[in-house]
Formats: C-alpha cells, structure tokens, sequence
C-alpha cells in the first residue's frame, strides 16, 4: 500500500511536471522543495531561472534583512523601473505561493510586477536589453549616501560578464572561468600574487609585487588559471614571460600609498572562455555597496600558517571609500589606519564584525564590482588588493588602491611600455 509520504512525493513531481518547474532535495522536510516552497536565496533559482544569482547580487545586504526592509526596498525598486533590468534574465514568470518565505514572496511579487504584465511581457519578446524608459541608471543594492555619478551609459565593457557560482578568508570557491580575467603572477616559477589582464599584452597588479625584484628573476603571468599549484595545468591556461614592469614613480613602502603596477608580456594573449581582459570603471564612478574580491590567497587567518586553497577563491564585502572607512573603523582599528587610508585608497571589510577578508597572496588581485551597462551587468575593477593590519581581524578593513584614482596613470604606463 502506497505510503502518504510517497504519494505527496509523486503529487509533487507531477505538480512540477505540468507547470514546468524545477526542482530539488529540501532536507528540512525530507522531501522536495518547489518554485512553491521556496524559501532561501539558493531557491531563487527554482522561481526566476538559472540566472537567479544576479538578483541576489544586486539586492544581498537586504535579503539578510528584516521581511520591512526587504519589502520597502523592493518595492521602491520596481516604482523607479530598476526591477525590470532583470526581466530580460528571468526564464520563467515566477509563481507565488503562502508557503515561500517572505523574501521570496517579496522577489516573486516584484518580478511578476516588472516583468509578467502584457506591456513588460512584449518589451521581453522584443528586446533583451532594458530600454530607456523603464531604466535609468543602476548600482549595485548601493546606500543613498553611495549613488554613482556614473550613468550605465557611459559604463562600456564587453568582456566582465557576470557568471553565476556556488578562502580568501570566508569565502568559496569561484567556478572555472567565472572570472577569466584574474591571472596569476610568479616569479622564479613560484606564485607570488594576482594580476588583472588589461589587454592582450599587459596586467595590472600591485606595486609591493615587483618593487623588491632585481631584475634578474624570471617573471611570468598565467592567464586561465584556476587550480592553485603552478604545477598542475589548467585547460587553455596560457604562461607568458614577461618582458618589462612599472610600478607607480611615488609608491610608498612603508603607507603602501600609490600601491599599482603594470606588467607588460612578451606575447599577446589569445582571447577564450577562461582568458578576457578586465574592465575598468570611468572617471568619477563609485564602487557598488558590496563588491567581490578574487584570488588564491590564505584561507587560514592564524599568523603561523599559510594554508592555499584548492581553487581559485572569491569573497563579498562591503566597501568604503576614503574619508567613510576612516569614520568606520579609525576608532576602533588596532592600526593606525590614517597612515595606510589616503589619497588613492579605499577599504572592503565585512562591517565590523571580520571573518572575511583578502590576506597573503591574494596581493594584486582585484576588488570587482557588478555595475549595469547598457545591455547588461558586467564586473568592473575598482580596486586593487594593496595591504591590512591582520587577516579578516574585527575592526580592521582592507586597504586596496583606488582604480578609478589612477586611470590616467594606466593609460600613460600603458601608452609608455607598448
């Protein structure tokens, strides 16, 4: 005789089967979770798609908040028109349901707003990019106090595409490819830092990489990397030599002020899936509220160790620029923070509370942030991994070079040394 948890498991699977719905394992109840019984942010892909991470990243600092916040944040999304930015992501109307918690009432009633009404649904069909009407300009889940003087128009990049994924101190581990434009740096055939591919023939990286080396050492960059060990092969890496290094004329050692280099390879780069150049953000724009910081660095905050990871690794942490990471954590820092945050910094931490953080190795690296474009959202690198007084400590952020200060410094280094 059929049992009832048999049969509420195959009304299940025929439910999802006429309505087309996707499906997986909810250990709460020991049974099947549903577009119908969504409840956290990994069920989101049940009830808006597999591109259902992008929303996640636009709106995470409020989706840990209360259902009020939550809701009024939302809703004020979809009043001014940015909501429907995702309508062209969404593969399916969602469905709502009593049983979905409430923050995914709150998307689901958002999205079928923006995006499932007869006008949204025509505008999906005829175009897959949000026109000017119903979009203006777009940060991601930015404060007030944080609005980009930047309009996505003038926001160009073909390549920072934004892959959706599952130490860095207190992050995961990315996806082969998720970001095809972190490379890494070594010298004498040992890993020594991150680097960002900025063209087909340079990458940009930290200044404290290169400012100790002789000149005599064999430098080099691999492009596609993914695995940590150096010695075992990605598909489709590529190692080039190279051939010439600048790091900015006024760095500092000791503040680690002007902390950016260039370093130009021998061969150009062959652009693929796991290889693209990076984009950097216009003068004048702001970072987004929380941004992603990349590499291979320690994962073990302990000062005796260093423990690699398997994989390349990412982070989320909120940002802070100059004079804001000083009100934040001047008082509180167990460094002296006024001699590292200065003119062409800024800071990432994760608030006051630490556990997530960039620490050795993960130098050079990039701090991206996901801003809109004209036809879609992309990565933009806005700083560079520069210094910290301790790994993920509370109270203490990191210090990366401000991307955006230097700009013209990138374009002459880089005029200069092609």
């Amino acid at each position: 005789m059929t049992s009832s948890k048999t049969l509420i498991v195959f009304l299940s699977l025929v439910l999802c089967h006429n309505i087309v719905c996707s499906y997986r394992y909810w250990d709460h109840y020991n049974g099947l979770v549903t577009a119908y019984t969504a409840q956290n942010m990994d069920d989101l892909e049940l009830v808006l798609g597999s591109r259902f991470r992008l929303v996640i990243a636009a709106y995470w600092v409020y989706f840990t908040s209360t259902c009020d916040v939550i809701r009024e944040r939302l809703n004020e999304e979809t009043r001014n028109g940015r909501m429907a930015y995702f309508c062209s992501y969404v593969t399916k109307c969602p469905v709502f349901s009593i049983y979905q918690s409430c923050m995914i009432k709150e998307v689901v009633t958002n999205i079928k707003q923006a995006c499932c009404n007869p006008f949204a649904e025509k505008k999906i069909e005829g175009n897959n990019s949000v026109t000017e009407s119903n979009y203006n300009t777009y940060a991601t889940a930015s404060p007030v106090t944080k609005t980009p003087n930047i309009s996505h128009q003038h926001r160009v990049c073909n390549t920072g595409s934004v892959h959706p994924s599952t130490r860095i101190i207190g992050g995961t581990s990315a996806s082969r490819g998720e970001f095809p434009w972190v490379a890494m740096m070594l010298v004498n055939g040992k890993f020594k830092c991150a680097c960002t591919i900025v063209d087909a023939t340079h990458a940009l990286t930290a200044a404290h990489c290169i400012v100790d080396l002789f000149g005599s050492e064999r430098v080099e960059v691999i492009a596609g990397k993914y695995i940590t060990n150096v010695k075992d092969t990605d598909p489709g890496q590529q190692r080039v030599y190279v051939t010439v290094y600048r790091g900015h004329s006024s760095y500092d050692r000791i503040t680690a002020v002007n902390d950016i280099a260039i370093l130009r390879l021998a061969n150009p780069l062959s652009w693929s899936d796991t290889v693209q150049p990076v984009c950097l953000p216009p003068k004048g724009d702001v970072p987004a509220d929380r941004c992603t910081v990349v590499g291979w660095g320690d994962v073990d905050k302990r000062d005796w160790v260093t423990t690699y990871p398997f994989v390349q690794q990412k982070v989320t942490l909120k940002t802070y620029l100059k004079d804001e990471c000083l009100r934040t954590f001047g008082q509180r820092s167990d460094n002296n923070l006024r001699n590292y945050v200065q003119e062409g910094t800024m800071c990432a931490a994760n608030g006051l509370v630490g556990g997530k953080d960039a620490c050795t190795a993960d130098s050079g690296g990039p701090l991206l942030c996901i801003k809109g474009t004209r036809t879609s959202l992309a990565y933009f690198q806005f700083g560079i991994v520069s210094n910290g007084y301790k790994c993920a400590s509370p109270n203490d952020p990191g210090v990366y070079t401000d991307v955006t200060r230097y700009l013209d410094w990138i374009n002459y280094t880089l005029q200069e040394l092609s």
